[in-house]
């Protein structure tokens, strides 16, 4: 399997992110175009705290209650600074709050993962859904023939 189906358990710290985003759906998914605008830009942002790019995805509270492709959300390309750090022109900051997320590795490519996550991992453990962003930390190779990707789903514990 091209992901691991055990997730780490863990508290992430609030994180202080700059890069660009857009609203879009899964119908009208423009993730490419975004990271393509962004890519090539992101050495512009000073105080970067590593090498990492995330893509976040913010969702309104009921995204996930009934599965609808025109859903619209918000995508991120960006990456965590420090606190000084400036925003260059035609970019934006976004403060991700910390707590609890289900980490996920992913070697790319196959998104099977995520019908795996929300339709068997999340009902079968012992946490709900969160509604804060999700997110992905992809780390690129210093070859840049290869990433690896792990998957940050926000969660709390069931009740």
């Amino acid at each position: 399997m091209p992901f691991s189906e055990i997730p780490n358990i863990d508290l992430i710290p609030a994180k202080n992110l700059i890069g660009i985003y857009a609203t879009m759906s899964l119908g009208t998914n423009v993730t490419q175009a975004l990271f393509s605008e962004f890519m090539p830009r992101r050495h512009e942002i000073k105080g970067m705290v590593n090498e990492s790019v995330i893509d976040l995805k913010i969702y309104d509270r009921t995204y996930f209650k009934q599965f609808d492709p025109s859903r619209k959300f918000q995508k991120w390309a960006c990456v965590e600074v420090d606190h000084t750090s400036t925003i260059p022109f035609g970019m934006d900051q976004f403060y991700l709050p910390g707590g609890l997320y289900a980490r996920f590795e992913h070697g790319g490519g196959d998104n099977a993962i995520f019908r795996y996550i929300f339709e068997q991992w999340i009902p079968n453990s012992d946490f709900g859904l969160d509604t804060r962003p999700h997110f992905d930390e992809i780390l690129i190779a210093t070859d840049k023939r290869r990433t690896l990707e792990f998957i940050h789903i926000p969660i709390t514990a069931k009740l």
